[in-house]
């Protein structure tokens, strides 16, 4: 074992190590409740076993590259967030324990600064681990000090840290900075947020000049990001829109709507080391095609069936209630419905996205279907032959083909 590997699994023995600790400690503080929140318990232990694991491999296996390096201290600054809260969760049935406002600082600090560090560096360094040129660099760093010095500055605003018990007084708040704290937190978030937008603008230079396998690995990239994003957008809509029907309801227990959109970015956002981690291992690179193809078909058919359903549920409660007092059969019957529609639909969407986005699989399909009633009806061997050069030819298109037959 080389040392790039042994520092790398050490790295990962060490996150895996305390993750340990902290489920332990999970567990003794298993029945602690804290007040309804968004996020469930520990979902930071997810990240942290995904990406110190991810970074241990590819750092072990491609060691010049950083960013198996940025997920393996990544791994780590997550086992430790979530270590620290369940410290949280155990000192809080402690009354006025001194533990508990310096382990929440950072837990919340950790989190921020984690998150925020690792999006800049993987904008700017992925694929290949190196910057495309110095100004890049220098936006890279810049985004990152100013990620830190923005949460610092907050610090000192915030009076209370939201996570994961609301109200838990912040130490180091001082009223008396709120003057240049202010300014230096929105300067600072407003540099961070330039970088990122800097860093957008690297990837798809980046994406532009790349060919062959860096493409592929880019769209592994993009794609994944995309789907954090869609869902982050989704989830934001969905709280803003329950916030405005019923504040109180939605502060008290948050429904299960909007829960629901942000387990999924959380998923997305775990998802994120894996996908990064096949792209640069080049571990079965190609599939992002069947992937993207899949994700656009089953989005498009969820959003088709769910307006299926709440049309249909409408419109049979609204003809059934003369009839019934109840709406458990305007439900069956719509519920049927959907279950009816879902091979249809789903045939005809995948037929149009193919068509739409996917044309030369879809003319080569066309080709082997043309092929297969062909070869039912011919007798002819000299023009099955010539018949199975031809759809050889339209539908993987070699640079020669040839067909041998045994007398």
């Amino acid at each position: 074992m080389t040392r790039a590997a042994a520092l790398a699994w050490s790295l990962c023995g060490i996150a895996l190590a305390i993750v340990v600790v902290g489920g332990l400690l999970h567990l003794v503080s298993w029945n602690v409740s804290r007040p309804s929140g968004l996020t469930p318990r520990g979902f930071t232990l997810l990240l942290a076993v995904a990406y110190a694991v991810v970074g241990a491999v590819v750092a072990s296996r491609a060691p010049r590259n950083a960013i198996g390096w940025i997920f393996a201290v990544a791994g780590v600054a997550a086992a430790a967030q979530y270590a620290i809260e369940q410290i949280v969760y155990v000192v809080s049935e402690r009354s006025g324990s001194p533990l508990l406002a310096p382990a929440a600082v950072v837990m919340l600090v950790l989190g921020a600064i984690n998150s925020l560090a690792t999006a800049i560096a993987l904008l700017y360094l992925f694929p290949t681990g190196r910057f495309l040129d110095r100004r890049d660099r220098v936006f890279a760093i810049v985004g990152i000090a100013a990620s830190v010095i923005s949460v610092g500055a907050m610090l000192l605003v915030v009076e209370a840290i939201p996570v994961p018990f609301a109200g838990i007084a912040n130490p180091l708040a001082r009223p008396d900075a709120a003057a240049f704290a202010v300014p230096l937190a929105i300067s600072a978030m407003t540099a961070a947020i330039a970088s990122i937008g800097m860093g957008v603008r690297a990837l798809r230079r980046r994406f532009s000049r790349a060919t062959g396998i860096e493409r592929q690995q880019l769209r592994w990239f993009v794609f994944v990001w995309t789907l954090a994003g869609i869902t982050l957008v989704l989830g934001y809509a969905t709280m803003g829109a329950f916030f405005a029907l019923s504040r109180e309801q939605f502060l008290v227990e948050p429904p299960l709507a909007v829960r629901v959109p942000v387990w999924l970015n959380i998923l997305t956002f775990v998802l994120i080391a894996p996908a990064v981690g096949v792209a640069i291992l080049r571990y079965r690179l190609y599939d992002i095609d069947v992937l993207i193809r899949r994700t656009v078909v089953y989005a498009a058919l969820s959003a088709v069936l769910i307006a299926a359903y709440l049309v249909g549920l409408a419109s049979f409660q609204a003809i059934l209630a003369p009839i019934t007092s109840g709406s458990a059969v305007a439900v069956a019957i719509s519920t049927l419905a959907v279950v009816a529609l879902f091979q249809p639909v789903r045939a005809r969407i995948q037929a149009a996205v193919d068509r739409r986005f996917y044309r030369s699989r879809y003319d080569a399909e066309r080709t082997l279907e043309s092929f297969r009633v062909r070869l039912r009806d011919e007798v002819d061997l000299d023009a099955l032959r010539g018949g199975l050069l031809d759809a050889a030819r339209d539908t993987v298109q070699p640079s020669q083909a040839s067909l041998w037959l045994r007398r």
